[in-house]
């Protein structure tokens, strides 16, 4: 098995014959708009026969860049068929969260330095440099 990383969540494992690529992300210039900064390169050139999306953001849904005819497994909870067998997506969310409707009334207001903080935006640029690849041994490629 061999496992690459793309950047942020994005990563691609393959035995050789089956590719499970998870959490692709595409184009992400409306982050800019936001103030955010994103330098990882696109993902070009690969193919899969399964994509996984754990969540709906546009760092992690970017099916778009994924080349071939991929059986996409998008974040819902239950089992699966894929080309690798079953897959079990579990739901995750917190109980007492912002998926709640009465979730206004029970959050407590963001501390001012935290506010500080998130106006200055990260303090370290996301960087990419080529994809790690790991052999099922473990030992890099």
């Amino acid at each position: 098995m061999r496992l690459e990383w793309y950047g942020q969540s994005a990563f691609r494992l393959t035995d050789g014959e089956t590719t499970v690529f998870i959490d692709p992300f595409d184009d992400l210039s409306p982050l800019s708009t936001r103030g955010m900064r994103w330098d990882c390169p696109a993902i070009a050139g690969v193919r899969a026969d399964l994509l996984l999306v754990t969540h709906e953001h546009l760092d992690h849904n970017g099916i778009g860049a994924i080349g071939g005819d991929p059986v996409v497994l998008r974040s819902t909870a239950g089992t699966h068929e894929s080309p690798v067998g079953h897959v079990l997506g579990a739901d995750t969310r917190p109980t007492g969260s912002a998926h709640r409707p009465d979730a206004a009334r029970r959050t407590r207001p963001t501390p001012p330095s935290v506010r500080r903080r998130a106006a200055r935006g990260p303090t370290t640029p996301a960087t990419r440099r080529p994809p790690v690849s790991l052999e099922a041994d473990g030992d890099p490629e």
